[in-house]
């Protein structure tokens, strides 16, 4: 087995052993924090600190970024998640200021976790691999997702809390001794400045659509909703094991849509407008009734949406580069990427926390989840247009060294 392959293995193994911690804190750390405080605020202003820590440190370490510092990164991530599960342990309505520090802590973790991973994703993988191993990261990872909602819930219900946190802490110990066998980055990390990396992307549409569209992806599926969407199902159902086993349903189904479009999947624009226009509508049930059935319907649509478009944006955002001299400057293809990213969660923390605040009443998040609903209708016109330049562009490059062949074989 090449090196490559091994590391592209052993990247897939962490990353499902991680997602059952990832999957923890999207789900029921926050429903637990919310039975502790009893205040949707703490939940929307943690998540505020979260996205600027990320923003904050990511600016702040950019341009130290080498090889060597990469692997330390990583690996640092992982006792970073271990200080976070541990420290959930302390958490009381007295102390609910450990909460702000283990989502400043989470952020890091995230950051010094995903940033290699991805960089690696385009070191180790050739333009024709990305979509299949995104597609197949996204698919082990999302493994996780069914197993860890469904035993956490009924651990917590039937067991404890504690016994939750000490198999989170395992789980991220287990992953540093997978992800010592990994070797992040083919070769020397290569810098450019930002302003020319800057000045040079604005003259091409394709890759300023990308981030814009990346963007607005994140602002409909991640960041507050990822956070409220558990506490209303948990306020809705009752149960923590009832969250676990719809959550594991949904990200099961997500899992077997998502397969399915990778491999088989023909018509990718007409499957991203489905599913886009899909969420859209159920959104907008949510508010005209606010039915459980509704939330349910919104609550499913929204993950299978997710998985498809994380998949194509995260695949898109890899191939951008593809085709100009930038490819080599992924630190700095990241730092726009994650700018354009984190400044729409920004923009997401401060409107959900307005409306809710406005208007005084839970079921007002309907809105902001249908304005997030409004966002991805653009994100995917936008991931479409910038496809098709991609497109154009890779035929007109075809087209040419067809030509050249056919001249000098003249």
């Amino acid at each position: 087995m090449t090196n490559e392959k091994r590391d592209k293995k052993f990247i897939l193994a962490t990353n499902t052993v991680m997602q059952i911690v990832f999957c923890f804190f999207s789900l029921f750390f926050n429903i637990y924090v919310y039975e502790v405080a009893q205040d949707f605020n703490v939940v929307m202003l943690y998540t505020l600190t979260y996205v600027l820590t990320v923003w904050i440190f990511f600016t702040i370490i950019r341009k130290f970024l080498t090889q060597r510092a990469l692997k330390i990164l990583y690996r640092l991530s992982f006792v970073l998640c271990i200080a976070c599960t541990l420290l959930t342990f302390l958490i009381t309505k007295e102390r609910l200021y450990l909460v702000f520090l283990i989502q400043v802590l989470y952020a890091i973790t995230n950051l010094f976790y995903y940033m290699p991973s991805e960089i690696a994703a385009i070191s180790k993988n050739r333009k024709s691999q990305i979509k299949k191993f995104n597609g197949l990261n996204t698919a082990v990872a999302v493994f996780a997702s069914v197993l860890s909602p469904i035993l956490s819930g009924f651990i917590i219900d039937y067991v404890s809390y504690y016994v939750l946190f000490a198999i989170m802490s395992t789980c991220a110990v287990i992953s540093f001794i997978l992800a010592c066998q990994v070797n992040i980055t083919n070769g020397e990390v290569e810098h450019i400045k930002l302003k020319e990396f800057v000045n040079e992307i604005k003259k091409d549409k394709s890759v300023r659509y990308g981030y814009i569209a990346y963007g607005l992806k994140r602002f409909s599926q991640d960041g507050p909703i990822e956070r409220i969407l558990p506490i209303l199902l948990f306020l809705r159902t009752g149960f923590n094991h009832s969250v676990g086993l719809y959550s594991a349903l949904a990200a099961f189904v997500g899992t077997v849509i998502l397969l399915l479009y990778v491999y088989f999947c023909k018509k990718t624009t007409l499957a991203l407008w489905i599913v886009t226009i899909l969420q859209f509508i159920s959104s907008i049930l949510i508010i005209i009734s606010g039915s459980l059935v509704c939330f349910f319907i919104y609550y499913f649509v929204k993950h299978w949406t997710t998985k498809i478009i994380t998949n194509e944006a995260t695949s898109g955002v890899f191939l951008l580069l593809d085709h100009t001299h930038l490819k080599k400057y992924t630190v700095e293809h990241y730092y726009i990427i994650n700018t354009f990213s984190n400044g729409s969660l920004v923009i997401a923390c401060i409107l959900s926390l307005l409306i809710y605040n406005f208007l005084h009443n839970v079921i007002s998040i309907s809105i902001f989840l249908a304005l997030a609903s409004f966002c991805q209708l653009i994100s995917t016109f936008l991931m479409i247009k910038s496809n098709n330049l991609l497109k154009n562009i890779a035929e007109f490059d075809e087209s040419k060294q067809s030509t050249d062949q056919s001249n000098n074989n003249d």
